[in-house]
């Protein structure tokens, strides 16, 4: 696997502690019950920048934020992913919905990434040849169902 685009505009090395998983279960939430290539930009990719340009900051920017989801951990990550809308103007229809996946070989690697408040966080760093078919779609399901 090579990683020389997340590398790239850093000096930072953001592959420490990495492994690659493809028989866990991870969830990330999407804008449209539809996966689509964007729903697994960074926020590098998508031009956003750290305030503070630690190496830590700057690796969170060009990972790809995931939750493993198992029973253990879907109620919390179900109401982690509701938080982030009641953000947003609950008003409008809610598209956004969690996707459950696994990854395929070769797609990128790993890096749990908890907090106190989110334990069951990772960080996924795609290969620089990261295509959406390497992602294994497992269920969707619409977020509006829990509101």
């Amino acid at each position: 696997m090579t990683f020389d685009s997340l590398h790239a505009d850093t000096d930072c090395d953001c592959l420490g502690g990495t492994f690659e998983d493809v028989e866990k279960l991870f969830a990330r939430r999407i804008s449209k019950p539809i996966m689509r290539p964007s729903d697994f930009y960074s926020y590098w990719d998508r031009n956003k920048k750290p305030q503070s340009m630690t190496c830590n900051d700057i690796c969170m920017f060009k990972g790809v934020s995931v939750n493993e989801w198992n029973p253990e951990t879907e109620s919390s990550v179900i109401e982690k992913y509701l938080d982030g809308l009641r953000l947003k103007d609950l008003n409008t229809k809610i598209r956004d919905s969690v996707l459950i996946f696994k990854f395929k070989g070769s797609s990128g690697v790993l890096k749990h990434s908890p907090s106190k408040k989110d334990p069951s966080h990772y960080t996924f760093y795609k290969t620089d040849y990261f295509n959406i078919e390497d992602i294994e779609i497992i269920d969707t399901i619409e977020l509006r169902n829990y509101v």
